[in-house]
């Protein structure tokens, strides 16, 4: 493992914050013994040591996603088995909406594309455009090829990866949802980007909002980096981009802080099926179970909470930018 040096800005300074807690039992074990610090230069929050690309890239298309139960969307109402994915997408669209050619775009491009719920909520809007995804996992690419996109697996950096996506290209639109935040080096990877876009192209970006408060009184999420407003803004800037949107969006965090639960979640989560779990939720009215063509319809999502924005208190960072070519 290297010494450490800032994955956004290359300084060598760093303050320890805590040690490095992840829920993901795969993470817990690759990164053993680690430490979350603190960029004195861009104050960035991130691990502090990191393995060889290749390494890290094996990890992410053989073991991240093991264990994760409840990832397979139900195909048969696929695109339509959740709600909340659904809005989730579709208030993504909407904010970057106003920065979209009227016209019907070239290819749609995401990243790191999951289960296709944002490709889809594009294509709501757009419905001739075709799209593009990047995706290793199988049980993603199955709801994938369900939605006719062109699946480009392994992973965004690779150089065979960034080939194949350029023949590919150039596209209109770029989505970054929840992977920035798994890159070891996410300048490169944003300013790699222009491999792909054309002179119009909007780049749309989703990473969980993670502020040092949060990092200190919680087990962590499985990611490199942990961004706030003011850290993600940095980012981009030493990118030399200016973002037309970026705020927090989504749901208020509880006002109180969560302790370090981590243990009792990976527990409650081996013993206990997802289909279980998810039916205790809606008893609770977390997740209310709706329809196929309730979802279909446009006007019953996106709910307004994922689409309030503002403070530091709301659980994901959204932001909408150009990269100068």
């Amino acid at each position: 493992m290297d010494a450490f040096s800032c994955l956004a800005c290359g300084c060598r300074g760093c303050e320890p914050v805590c040690d490095y807690l992840p829920t993901h039992p795969p993470h817990a074990e690759f990164f053993p013994e680690r430490k979350l610090v603190e960029c004195n230069d861009c104050h960035l929050l991130q691990i502090d040591r990191t393995p060889p690309a290749e390494r890290l890239s094996e990890f992410y298309s053989t073991v991240y996603r093991k264990g994760w139960r409840g990832f397979t969307p139900f195909l048969r109402r696929y695109p339509y088995d959740s709600k909340g994915r659904m809005s989730r997408a579709r208030s993504l669209r909407k904010l970057a909406e106003p920065y979209l050619s009227g016209d019907d775009p070239l290819p749609i491009l995401e990243i790191g594309a999951g289960l296709g719920y944002n490709l889809f909520a594009f294509r709501e809007l757009y419905s001739n455009c075709s799209l593009v995804a990047n995706e290793g996992e199988p049980e993603c690419q199955a709801a994938l090829a369900k939605l006719g996109a062109a699946i480009i697996p392994g992973l965004w950096g690779q150089p065979e990866v960034n080939r194949e996506l350029g023949r590919a290209g150039p596209f209109d639109v770029v989505i970054l949802s929840h992977v920035l935040e798994h890159s070891m080096d996410p300048r490169r990877f944003i300013c790699d980007l222009n491999l792909v876009l054309s002179d119009r192209s909007v780049v749309v970006l989703e990473v969980p909002n993670t502020p040092r408060s949060v990092v200190e009184s919680e087990a962590h999420s499985p990611h490199l980096t942990f961004f706030e407003r003011s850290t993600l803004r940095a980012l981009l800037l030493n990118c030399g981009v200016e973002p037309l949107v970026l705020d927090s969006f989504g749901p208020l965090r509880s006002a109180a802080p969560k302790q370090k639960t981590g243990c009792v979640r990976r527990i409650v989560r081996a013993l206990v099926p997802f289909s279980v779990r998810l039916a205790l939720a809606r008893f609770r009215g977390r997740y209310p179970a709706l329809s196929a063509a309730q979802i279909r319809d446009i006007n019953v999502v996106p709910s307004p909470s994922y689409l309030e924005r503002g403070g530091d208190n709301r659980h994901w960072l959204r932001a909408v930018f150009r990269l100068s070519r």
